[in-house]
């Protein structure tokens, strides 16, 4: 009777474990993207679904930009470039969880010709 106890014990546990999902504090999402655009033009932004698991879609995520004057949310993960500056955010976060989120930094220049930062190295 004891090892059977054991026995059911044992395997409701291993059960137990299997089914446990991750919690949403050790969910991370990362943001995919252009890092440079160039003013009146649009780009389509993602997120890296496979950290996060088969139950979310980018319908998921709720977007933002830190200057809607500068970088404008169009929706669904489109943003439009505006006005040129160094340095905008952009965020994603999930919806049903909005500690989880992520940051992503763009530049917006004038047009191609323009010098673009990289971290000290310049391109002309």
């Amino acid at each position: 009777m004891k090892k059977y106890l054991m026995t059911l014990f044992l395997m409701l546990f291993v059960i137990f474990i299997c089914g446990c999902q991750p919690e949403k504090e050790n969910l991370t999402i990362v943001i995919k993207g252009e890092s440079v655009l160039v003013v009146s033009s649009e780009s389509q932004y993602s997120v890296d679904l496979s950290l996060l698991g088969s139950s979310y879609s980018q319908s998921s995520i709720k977007w933002s930009s830190e200057n809607d004057e500068v970088l404008l949310h169009l929706g669904d993960g489109k943003f439009l470039a505006k006005k040129p500056i160094d340095k905008v955010i952009v965020y994603a976060e999930l919806i049903d969880d909005p500690k989880v989120k992520a940051e992503f930094e763009i530049q917006i220049i004038e047009n191609v010709d323009d010098e673009i930062d990289l971290g000290g190295y310049t391109i002309k």
